[in-house]
């Protein structure tokens, strides 16, 4: 018997159309295993997960873990947001370019692994607190074979390098969130280390700048300011129960930054502060 040509491929568009990964773009490649782990989730009291990962349209490989949250993270970052994260300025802005970039509260580090990918002159510093984001920071660096590019930090941004306590939010691990004093509820919380923007930095002036960490873009806009550092881009998720946003939009708008809001979640809106 003869089988048709293109069989196997014409078999996986169509399981791909018929089940619907709504919340990735066209163009994000499924190896086999993420096929399977769809499956799994789906049986009952199977009793496992299977850590997988999914091609991005730009050949970068995001690992997935065991955590369904993950799919949601990088289906946002590479859809639906993909301009919120990579706004159309930044290929000019780092076409040829030389130079660093910084994620504060990298989660899986997601967005520095496709920039990188993206871009061969580019370095990275990842700054996250959480040992198991660290984990899966560089299991995605190794993926795409990018470690020597990166630079990994198991911290959190503070004002000062020493201790302080990552607290658990009811909204998954993206909604954890660093405290510098003692948390009114330390079963909720674990040490980890704090570390000054300065250190982290250890000599780098980055050209763009993330931050996601529930409430250190606060300080760390501070701490760049103080420093006398100027990134071109600046893509800030904004969490004004941490701190007051007209504050840090004029300490931005004083350093010669244009604020415009990407995406306006009331509380928590998206900023790209771009240099003038």
């Amino acid at each position: 018997m003869q089988v048709p040509p293109n069989l196997f491929k014409k078999i996986r568009n169509y399981w791909i159309a018929y089940f619907r990964y709504n919340q990735y773009p066209d163009g994000v490649k499924f190896p086999f295993m993420y096929h399977v782990r769809w499956i799994a989730r789906r049986l009952p009291k199977i009793g496992f997960d299977i850590s997988t990962h999914v091609i991005s349209p730009s050949g970068t490989k995001h690992n997935l873990s065991s955590a369904t949250l993950d799919e949601r993270v990088t289906g946002d970052m590479i859809g639906e947001l993909k301009n919120v994260y990579f706004p159309l300025s930044m290929d000019s802005m780092l076409k040829n370019l030389d130079g660093w970039i910084v994620d504060v509260g990298a989660f899986n580090g997601y967005w520095a692994v496709e920039l990188l990918s993206r871009f061969p002159g580019l370095k990275t510093i990842l700054i996250e607190p959480n040992s198991k984001k660290v984990r899966n920071i560089n299991k995605n660096l190794q993926l795409n074979k990018l470690s020597h590019r990166a630079r990994v930090l198991e911290s959190g941004l503070g004002r000062e390098n020493g201790l302080g306590w990552l607290v658990e939010s009811s909204d998954g691990s993206w909604g954890n969130w660093l405290q510098e004093d003692g948390p009114s509820q330390k079963e909720l919380s674990r040490e980890v280390s704090t570390i000054t923007l300065e250190r982290a930095l250890n000599g780098v002036r980055p050209i763009i700048v993330k931050c996601n960490a529930e409430g250190a873009e606060f300080e760390l806009v501070h701490q760049l300011m103080t420093l006398g550092l100027h990134p071109k881009l600046l893509i800030l998720m904004v969490h004004s129960e941490f701190g007051n946003p007209d504050v840090l939009r004029n300490e931005l708008i004083e350093n010669n930054y244009s604020v415009t809001v990407v995406r306006d979640y009331g509380p928590r809106p998206i900023w790209h502060a771009i240099l003038s």
